[in-house]
């Protein structure tokens, strides 16, 4: 760096260390070693802060200098430049599959109970109706089940259902007792009584 280069406090800072320097070292011999010791320090500092001054000055614009003038071919009215038009972006919306359709509803029918090949159920709606006949106004006091429907030791099923009777010709409390027989397909009422409780 020469001396237009330098800041006038910097290089005086310089002027001041190198003296000091050579007289706190005076009467002692001086070495080429030291003396280039105190200049690289001096060169260092000097650098270092040349280079924050530098930074300082280029980040404040007042200090950065005017701005450039345009040239006399500059004045006219530029044509303008076509600005790039940016792509249209692409909404890719997912074509969704449809769900397959769901298979038809089947209501299952309930398989029927069956005692020794007959349907419990026909039976004991048999019965009933033969003991509304016998007896007017009688109501069943049990509802299905079928452990009221069971097969008698020969084999031959028997329902069991509990009535209410009006008085007469029985008094209440009544059980009636039905065996069926014949086709499965179409049961027959074999035997019908009515018991007391």
């Amino acid at each position: 760096m020469t001396g237009p280069d330098l800041d006038p406090q910097l290089a005086a800072s310089m002027r001041r260390v190198i003296i000091q320097n050579a007289r706190s070292t005076a009467g002692r011999r001086f070495s080429l070693r030291r003396i280039a010791a105190v200049v690289a320090t001096a060169a260092l500092v000097a650098g270092v802060t040349a280079a924050a001054v530098a930074v300082v000055i280029a980040g404040v614009p007042q200090f950065a200098g005017p701005p450039a003038a345009l040239s006399p071919t500059e004045t006219s009215t530029p044509s303008p430049t076509p600005t790039p038009t940016p792509p249209t972006p692409t909404i890719t919306v997912p074509t969704e599959t449809p769900a397959p359709p769901a298979p038809p509803l089947v209501e299952e029918t309930p398989t029927p109970d069956l005692v020794a090949g007959y349907d419990a159920r026909t039976l004991w709606d048999l019965c009933i109706a033969r003991g509304q006949d016998e007896f007017p106004g009688a109501v069943a006091t049990s509802e299905y089940d079928l452990r009221f429907v069971q097969p008698t030791p020969d084999g031959v099923p028997e329902v069991t259902v509990g009535f209410d009777t009006p008085d007469d010709p029985m008094p209440t409390g009544t059980i009636w007792i039905c065996r069926f027989g014949g086709d499965p397909a179409a049961p027959t009422l074999d035997f019908f009584t009515a018991k007391d409780i």
